[in-house]
């Protein structure tokens, strides 16, 4: 008997339309245009032949549509925009954290470099502050790690900004000083998973006196921090191969899925109540690692596994790797861009096939 997988097929047209829009070939106005066209005729001759491949290519240009809008560069007061990048100069803008800050300490010192995302609300220019958009990546030198800052927290910031050879999610850096602006920040669950994962982190620092290596091997396998780990032990594992251990993925939210598992069964939860428990105390975990790409498919996969039987559906592993991605790109178009997003599904479908 045939399997059939079509959330297969429309993850990959959702891929596939995405990338079409990151190469920016048509003009917004026409790709709106041409997905609101296709998705009519789809919508009209669904039941006849050919109807699939209608329907693919209007999932394609919704897809590539959905990532149009989600470049925060289209916008009149874009950062993008707003300052031109090779000219040296030094600017001030004001916006919140909008990702989980990372501090890599110098070779045999205690301070380092500190690097997190920003969105901008405003810029300093022609001598007055104005509105600004968009998001780009802050990089402060000479920081320290107590200097980190929290998710949401608004900042000023200075500096210079330049052009990242390796984009990733952000194609400009700043380089320059934060001073604390306000240091109130709204409530946010990455926030309150980042003050989860430093209180687990202290759990872990109990009773490692003496054994600062191992403690933060510890810390980097468990909950993601590799701030810590020596640049000697992050060689080893690099030329063996095995440094992809320290990425929160499906290995680590199987290992901490399977001890929940344990736990429920030692304390007699029926096995079709599992996904009861394990679905938030999984969520809280991802949280408090810092939602990465890899931990979200895993969490992702893992919910539609579990949830299956609810609705009659027999688990299936390549429909669960397909819905995450859609659902992962729909609501993070610009993960399509990102290292981490491409190797992460890669490895995964490829074990899979």
């Amino acid at each position: 008997m045939t399997i059939r997988r079509p959330l297969m097929g429309i993850a990959i047209a959702v891929a596939i339309g995405m990338v079409f829009g990151a190469l920016d070939v048509l003009p917004e106005s026409l790709v709106f245009t041409l997905a609101f066209v296709v998705l009519f005729f789809a919508w009209r001759l669904r039941k006849t032949a050919g109807s699939n491949a209608l329907t693919l290519a209007a999932v394609m240009l919704v897809s590539a549509a959905r990532f149009l809008v989600a470049i925060p560069a289209r916008a009149p007061d874009s950062i993008n925009y707003a300052v031109p990048v090779d000219d040296g100069g030094e600017i001030e803008l004001i916006g919140r954290v909008s990702g989980s800050p990372e501090f890599k300490a110098y070779r045999g010192a205690a301070t380092g470099f500190l690097t997190f995302p920003i969105q901008c609300e405003h810029l300093f220019r022609s001598n007055e502050w104005q509105s600004a958009s968009g998001e780009l990546d802050v990089r402060i030198t000479g920081a320290s790690a107590d200097h980190a800052h929290v998710s949401g927290q608004r900042l000023k910031v200075s500096g210079r900004i330049e052009k990242k050879h390796f984009p990733g999610r952000n194609g400009l850096e700043l380089r320059g000083s934060v001073v604390e602006f306000e240091r109130a920040t709204p409530w946010s669950a990455r926030r309150w998973g980042e003050r989860a994962r430093r209180k687990a982190a202290t759990r872990l620092e109990a009773g490692m006196n003496g054994f600062s290596v191992q403690e933060a091997v510890l810390k980097a396998l468990v909950l993601g921090y590799r701030e810590e780990m020596p640049d000697d032990v992050i060689g080893r594992f690099r030329r063996t191969g095995a440094l992809h251990v320290f990425a929160i993925s499906g290995l680590h939210v199987g290992i901490v899925g399977l001890l929940l598992v344990i736990a429920l069964k030692t304390l007699g939860v029926r096995r079709d109540r599992y996904w009861i428990f394990l679905i938030p105390l999984l969520t809280i975990y991802v949280i408090s690692t810092g939602m990465k790409s890899s931990a979200l498919r895993a969490l992702t996969m893992a919910v539609v596994f579990m949830l299956a039987p609810i609705f009659r559906r027999k688990p299936d592993i390549p429909t669960s790797v397909a819905l995450a991605a859609i659902a992962l790109l729909l609501s993070q178009p610009l993960e399509i861009l990102s290292a981490g997003f491409i190797f992460s599904f890669t490895v995964v479908v490829f074990i899979v096939m």
